[in-house]
């Protein structure tokens, strides 16, 4: 038998907000970059486009916060991306490399958090997936939708199950993992 249990991440909302700050503070950055330039217009061609693509993802960004509807992933990774790039073309690479690792960084804090249980293991989300042999773990309870494995050495993992599959009852699955807690 195989459990698997999607968790909530509390913490995506946090991660979105700041994520749009830092293309706010782009935004910023490409205008004060533009407006401290001598050059001409076509020798600030990537400035004023860079401008141009972060005020409209900054303009989606309010019309989201009203209408309170998220844009697609993508999108925002992709202004990050071209940040990356505009800053890359305009000398500043250190810059670049920041947004870079920024990127790397959203899409692992926005990934999906799944618990796997089995008759094996338990696995458990992290960067990289955390394998529990069963003999390690004192307790496994799901209740109310809160999942909570309470291990030996007196550690503690409890979060709250994304939309509970109706085909898992819970009695049936806390008597499946006291089972193999037993053995």
């Amino acid at each position: 038998m195989k459990y698997t249990l999607f968790l909530k991440n509390e913490k995506s909302k946090s991660y979105r907000i700041i994520s749009q700050l830092m293309i706010f503070f782009n935004l910023l950055g490409f205008i004060f970059l533009l407006s401290s330039s001598q050059e001409t217009i076509k020798g600030n061609l990537w400035i004023i486009l860079s401008i141009i693509v972060t005020g409209l993802y900054t303009f989606f960004i309010v019309v989201e916060w009203i209408s309170k509807k998220a844009l697609n992933n993508f999108w925002h990774r992709f202004i990050f991306g071209y940040c990356a790039i505009a800053w890359l073309i305009e000398g500043y690479w250190w810059l670049s490399a920041v947004l870079i690792v920024f990127v790397i960084l959203d899409v692992l804090a926005h990934k999906k958090l799944l618990v796997e249980i089995s008759d094996k293991q338990i696995t458990l989300p992290s960067i990289i997936k955390q394998k529990v042999e069963w003999s390690e773990l004192s307790n496994v309870i799901l209740k109310d939708g809160l999942l909570t494995i309470d291990f030996k050495n007196n550690k503690l993992f409890q979060h709250l199950i994304l939309n509970p599959d109706p085909d898992i009852d819970e009695n049936k699955f806390n008597e499946f993992c006291k089972s193999r807690l037993t053995k």
